[in-house]
């Protein structure tokens, strides 16, 4: 049907139909996902398998922040992708694919942050943990439950254990928080060591120091002389405390 006899039949102008026909594909791709014409976005349906995985991957950053362990753009890329072939669904056999290759691509990550509302920000030197004014306050209390008990002092013994760090690893500068937060404070390196314990009394008689290793017989100490001035010890949890 030409252009006159469809103005003529709908009683609208030549122009209009010839701009019409001119965006058909672009009306026609409106139409298919019931966006209005003028819009500027039209949302389409998103992968359900990527979906899930940008659901999985914040509870994993979330996780990754609660452990005071910084984060990257690359990091998130590379356990989104991680994350996205364990939710993929096989592919059937004999049935093409529907669902695009994810890339994890910076764009994504950019889109990523913006729909979880996250942030880049510099983290900062590690947060103490000891409580100081309780410390300040405990020789006090202590000294008044010795004389009160009749304590001696060679009865009266105190423990503590420190990290011993002999290799630190190289972390990020900055890592991803919710806008919500201010800042990433109490971040720790990435750092290998091992757990040191130490015990004396009041009278000033040291016991032998305690070493705790994630292996009781470290790779390092093969063929060494294991006769030190320290209890050694092995368990598969990397720290204490």
């Amino acid at each position: 049907m030409s252009v006159s006899n469809v103005a003529r039949k709908y009683g609208c102008n030549k122009s209009s139909i010839r701009a019409i026909k001119i965006r058909e594909r672009e009306i026609r791709q409106a139409v298919a996902s019931s966006a209005p014409i003028i819009a500027k976005v039209t949302s389409q349906a998103r992968d359900k398998t990527l979906v899930k995985t940008e659901k999985a991957l914040n509870l994993w950053l979330e996780d990754m922040n609660h452990k005071h362990v910084p984060t990257n753009g690359n990091m998130l890329r590379e356990k989104a992708l991680s994350l996205y072939a364990l939710f993929k669904p096989p592919a059937k056999e004999g049935q093409p694919c529907d669902e695009k290759e994810f890339k994890a691509s910076q764009g994504w990550l950019n889109s990523f942050r913006n729909r979880f509302n996250l942030k880049n920000v510099q983290t900062t030197v590690e947060a103490a943990s000891a409580d100081e004014q309780a410390a300040k306050a405990y020789p006090k209390q202590l000294k008044k439950v010795i004389q009160e008990k009749g304590y001696l002092p060679e009865e009266v013994f105190n423990a503590d254990k420190t990290g011993l760090f002999w290799k630190k690893k190289k972390m990020p500068n900055c890592t991803y928080i919710s806008k919500s937060e201010r800042q990433a404070p109490g971040f720790k390196a990435a750092k290998d060591h091992v757990t040191v314990l130490f015990c004396g009394n009041a009278a000033g008689h040291l016991i032998k120091l305690g070493l705790l290793h994630r292996a009781a017989n470290p790779h390092t100490l093969k063929g060494k002389n294991k006769k030190i001035s320290c209890l050694c010890s092995g368990n598969q949890i990397k720290r204490l405390g």
